[in-house]
């Protein structure tokens, strides 16, 4: 029986798909790398460029849009301006009430001028928004003002009390003066000796007496 040999070019190749104990080796096997999709990279590219371009489009037209919004809103702000004043025109001012509206006001960032008191109470919410700590502080002194200006009405109204009840005591006590002054005499006129006799009992009382007539 003939055998064939295989041909060395086809042992070479043998040798290379397998190792010595017959299993195929991926040390003896020269992998070819795929050729770059140049096509495909440059696609994807172009989109995130066309991404990033239609983000800063879309940011700039909100900007302009609330740009314009802003422009809208003080046009409007102005023109409610131009109505309170001439609404206010003549009126007295009032610095407590326009204080104390800007401060209950003062986190509502929707609040138009026609919906304040006056002008004064319209600058005092824009200053409480724009500075909200030198508000506060103003606040702050002003209330202490005011207590200690209640402490000083208080303490003068308990002065002015006392001095109506020593006026009241004394009034009482001329009355009572008069008073007696008479009933002594309707009492002399009509029981002298009854009189002396009982005034004579309050023994040291009647030696004073005596003491400082005689003198």
């Amino acid at each position: 029986m003939l055998s064939v040999r295989p041909s060395s070019a086809d042992g070479r190749r043998q040798r290379q798909r397998t190792s010595p104990h017959g299993f195929e080796s991926c040390f003896l096997v020269k992998k070819v790398a795929k050729p770059r999709d140049r096509k495909a990279e440059y696609a994807r590219r172009k989109l995130r460029q066309l991404a990033k371009k239609n983000a800063a489009e879309s940011g700039a037209d909100s900007e302009e849009e609330k740009r314009r919004a802003q422009e809208e809103k003080q046009k409007l702000v102005d023109a409610e301006l131009v109505i309170l004043s001439k609404q206010m025109a003549g009126l007295p001012t009032d610095a407590d009430r326009d204080i104390d509206f800007a401060y209950r006001q003062s986190g509502n960032p929707e609040l138009m001028p026609l919906e304040c008191p006056s002008l004064g109470a319209w600058e005092w919410y824009q200053y409480a928004r724009n500075s909200r700590e030198k508000f506060l502080d103003v606040c702050a002194k002003r209330e202490d003002a005011k207590t200690k200006q209640a402490g000083t009405v208080t303490s003068q109204r308990m002065e002015d009390d006392k001095r109506k009840q020593f006026a009241s005591i004394d009034r009482i006590e001329r009355q009572l003066t008069i008073d007696v002054k008479s009933a002594i005499d309707d009492l002399m006129v009509k029981f002298p000796r009854e009189v002396l006799r009982h005034c004579r009992k309050h023994e040291e009382a009647w030696k004073a007496f005596i003491a400082e007539e005689c003198q």
